[in-house]
């Protein structure tokens, strides 16, 4: 459409997520799931936003890259983290072999740091098992440790 948006990408937006599974499991064997709108998200960063794993798992499987990046420079894994809807997609994103855990935004924001600012033990122990840099700051210098002792949440001072 005038937005750059692919049938796909549209029934992802719209929740229509039985049209997403038939389009993936019996669409055209071209269809290129990396195809971004005009903000450059792909169908990887909706389904992650909304947190819906069955729909990341389903895209992961027919080769959605997770490097891949918005306009904001937000990776599907970002969304995810900040959005927080389902830690279960964060844990998919995770698993797999080419997840992007430390590759920031725009203002130099990872994973970890979103998952630190909200206050999301489970998902920074989840993070940081599989890696993710905790002393990575972000563009105003702010990092895991600094969003936990500012939030006055000692149980992730003390994992950190």
């Amino acid at each position: 459409d005038c937005e750059g948006r692919t049938a796909l990408l549209i029934a992802l937006e719209e929740g229509h997520d039985n049209v997403v599974t038939l389009l993936l499991d019996k669409g055209s064997p071209e269809l290129d799931v990396n195809l971004p709108d005009m903000a450059d998200r792909t169908a990887l960063h909706l389904a992650a936003e909304k947190g819906n794993q069955k729909l990341v798992q389903l895209l992961l499987d027919k080769n959605a890259r997770q490097d891949l990046q918005d306009k904001l420079k937000r990776t599907a894994l970002l969304l995810a983290a900040e959005q927080a809807k389902n830690n279960a997609a964060v844990s998919t994103l995770l698993d797999s072999p080419s997840n992007s855990i430390n590759l920031a935004d725009w203002q130099g924001r990872t994973a970890l740091l979103a998952a630190a600012e909200r206050g999301d033990k489970d998902m920074m122990k989840e993070l940081l098992l599989k890696k993710a840099d905790a002393n990575h700051a972000d563009d105003l210098g702010r990092t895991a440790l600094l969003f936990a002792a500012e939030n006055g949440n000692k149980d992730i001072v003390d994992l950190l």
